[in-house]
């Protein structure tokens, strides 16, 4: 008798303790819709396995609207048909600066180089040496990588959010709760 309230009363704290867990998991994975702000650039998966890529005109409790970046066409999206989105970031543009700097200095140095070898070989009264001009196209070309660089930066993205936990089927033929996490 001893023996059988106690196993009952460990049923009912594990079972209380497991609903509050679950509650909590819930909560913490973020089952609530997303939160959408105008002009967002956004890359949204759907549960269709879709991947849509634009920029937010309107988002209410039930549907996202937005221009998509191909086709400049407007589409509706269901929130319930969101499997995960990303939010774009801003470029990292002086990064994307010191990478066309790099390869424009690069070209440029290749440039006087072959310049240098060019005066070492040449002989003569009336020469001007390509050093001379190969040397402010360095310069030149080093600008003009970091500007390209600036300009063609490419869009971040923040880490992909999950919208919903879905339920799926176990083994035994009960429900159970997937949760997955990806970074």
């Amino acid at each position: 008798m001893l023996h059988s309230q106690f196993r009952l009363r460990f049923a009912l704290v594990h079972a209380c303790i497991t609903m509050l867990l679950t509650a909590r998991m819930l909560t913490a994975q973020g089952v609530s819709r997303p939160s959408f702000g105008l002009d967002d650039r956004v890359r949204i998966e759907t549960r269709q396995g879709g991947l849509i890529t634009g920029t937010v005109l309107d988002a209410n409790r039930e549907r996202i609207e937005m221009r998509v970046t191909r086709g400049n066409t407007t589409v509706s999206i269901p929130l319930d048909s969101i499997r995960q989105y990303e939010r774009g970031l801003a470029p990292n543009r002086k990064r994307a600066a010191g990478r066309g700097t790099l390869i424009g200095g690069a070209v440029g140095l290749l440039g006087v180089a072959a310049a240098v070898n060019h005066d070492r070989h040449v002989v003569g009264d009336n020469y001007t040496p390509a050093t001379w001009l190969a040397a402010p196209t360095a310069v030149i070309l080093t600008l003009l990588g970091a500007g390209i660089g600036a300009l063609s930066a490419p869009v971040r993205w923040e880490p992909p959010v999950r919208v919903s936990v879905a339920p799926s089927r176990a083994i035994d033929g009960g429900m159970k709760v997937g949760l997955t996490i990806r970074f």
